[in-house]
């Protein structure tokens, strides 16, 4: 009798873990490029500017990706592994150079959260003692997304 009673009260603490709100890790990584750190993070593709007399480039962000990782459960132990990334935020400049002379005619700040982009978390293969961090990201403005690139 006592034996069925755990067993019913274990089953249901289990039926009522909510695996979003009692395993899920928050993270923030902030990454800087500028000209005084140049290690590269991200690629910028498919920026486009009002007018096609001016060849851009992005020549440094300062931006914070927040992300999060979490584990599903099931009565018998971990289902899945799953990484959400919620955001980003911070500032990126855009370099326009004339496309003749090359020269410099304009740098702009921009914020990253005046993009509406969709986060695709990449493969991530999470090993018991390792570790997991995010390596790359590629923002792509054409198709309104980012790409999040883990490493062990």
């Amino acid at each position: 009798m006592i034996t069925k009673m755990v067993q019913e009260e274990f089953n249901n603490m289990m039926n009522e873990i909510d695996s979003s709100n009692n395993n899920k890790f928050n993270f923030s990584g902030r990454f800087i490029m500028s000209q005084s750190n140049p290690k590269q993070y991200f690629d910028f593709l498919n920026y486009e500017t009002f007018t096609t007399q001016y060849d851009t480039d992005i020549i440094d962000y300062n931006i914070i990706v927040n992300w999060s990782a979490y584990f599903q459960l099931n009565q018998v132990g971990i289902e899945n592994f799953v990484i959400d990334v919620e955001g980003a935020k911070g500032l990126f400049t855009i370099e326009m150079r004339d496309l003749h002379s090359d020269e410099v005619v304009n740098e702009q700040q921009k914020n990253i959260e005046d993009f509406d982009w969709k986060y695709v978390a990449d493969d991530a293969n999470l090993a018991k003692g390792g570790s997991l961090y995010i390596h790359h990201l590629t923002f792509d403005f054409k198709q309104k997304s980012c790409t999040v690139v883990f490493t062990n």
